[in-house]
């Protein structure tokens, strides 16, 4: 047993079994890309897309991230560290901004029950 103190509530849980995995995911999400879209039209946003596409992978690459999926204008991508999810949001959120383009990002880092997708 573990003992867990948390905001000065003291608990009791299993130890966590030993094949799990830290790992962290990124999430990313163009703000307003739908009206974004519109005002741009398909053309233009279509090369613009590509352009953010290109810029997130190469950060991904550049901090050993996984790209999961994409999900139209974002993507989900899983790193094997915090610090190198925060380092390619960083690096993510200053590339895209040349674009004229805003997002949003998350991160979480746990241990995942069930199979890791690092």
């Amino acid at each position: 047993m573990i003992g867990i103190e948390f905001m000065g509530v003291r608990g009791f849980a299993e130890a966590p079994e030993a094949d799990l995995v830290l790992m962290t995911l990124l999430f990313t999400d163009i703000v307003d890309s739908t009206a974004t879209a519109e005002k741009m039209g398909d053309a233009r946003w279509h090369e613009r897309l590509l352009a953010h596409n290109d810029l997130v992978r190469g950060a991904l690459d550049r901090y050993q991230g996984r790209e999961v999926k994409t999900t139209g204008d974002g993507f989900l991508a899983s790193f094997d560290s915090p610090a190198r999810a925060v380092n390619s949001a960083k690096a993510i959120r200053t590339a895209v901004s040349n674009l004229g383009l805003s997002l949003r990002i998350g991160i979480h880092t746990g241990e995942p029950n069930g199979p890791a997708m690092i």
